[in-house]
């Protein structure tokens, strides 16, 4: 048998650069892994995000029609109210008291 001296190897790497290049496929491999996550996943959360800006778009421009309809229809209420009057009170001038279908007369009969 040969005899063979063992010694303990001091630590080798004394420097980041000296320790990239002993580890270089391991550190390709984890920035392949990353490039390949921010790949698939990427696209995913970009588009959860444009979704979201469309919903809240859709939200404020329906938001928007909604208080123009509002207003149309107040205002048409309006209208028709003052018609309504002016229809009851006649050329004449009488109340919508006096008309035989009125609410009131129909309630005190």
């Amino acid at each position: 048998m040969i005899p063979v001296e063992v010694s303990s190897a001091p630590w080798r790497y004394t420097t980041l650069l000296k320790m990239l290049d002993h580890w270089q496929s391991l550190a390709a491999g984890l920035i392949a892994l990353l490039a390949a996550i921010i790949a698939v996943g990427g696209p995913e959360f970009f588009a959860r995000l444009k979704e979201r800006r469309e919903i809240k778009a859709l939200r404020a421009a329906l938001a928007g029609e909604i208080r123009l309809y509002v207003d149309l229809l107040i205002s048409t209420r309006h209208l028709l109210k003052v018609r309504d009057e002016t229809f009851y009170a006649g050329p004449t001038g009488r109340d919508r008291r006096f008309w035989p279908w009125s609410p009131k007369v129909a309630a005190t009969a």
